[in-house]
């Protein structure tokens, strides 16, 4: 999800943008909040990073991902034990899987084989996310 580029630029920027992306998986909204984060990543990052401010007015333009529930994530840190396995994965050179019926929380640390990541569909047409 995130290359932790915050440890080479100072700050939590990084893990507050994974914290954030795990509430929209969590709220379904993952795939065009994720596209909307890459897309914007230079643009937020020059002006001051993800800040949970930030992340937040991001959220702002993904209908249906701000609420009670996905706001509290966000400025909590919620997910910050999935955020510190990611982390320590990363540097280890593996993935975390995605949350599942048995894994709800995603932190078994198991590389996927080939063919088993299957396509992702962002569902978005070319141009709604710059």
């Amino acid at each position: 999800m995130t290359s932790f580029k915050a440890e080479r630029l100072g700050g939590d920027g990084s893990q507050r943008a994974v914290n954030a992306l795990r509430a929209a998986l969590a709220a379904g909204h993952f795939p065009k909040y994720h596209a909307l984060l890459f897309a914007r990543q230079a643009r937020v990052e020059a002006s001051g990073g993800f800040t949970t401010v930030a992340l937040l007015k991001l959220a702002d333009e993904v209908p249906g991902l701000r609420g009670t529930s996905s706001d509290s994530a966000v400025k909590t840190m919620k997910y910050r034990s999935f955020v510190t396995v990611s982390q320590k994965g990363v540097r280890r050179g593996q993935r975390p899987r995605a949350p599942g019926p048995r894994d709800p929380d995603g932190l078994h640390q198991r590389q996927p084989g080939p063919g088993r990541l299957g396509r992702l569909d962002l569902g978005l047409r070319p141009g709604t996310v710059r």
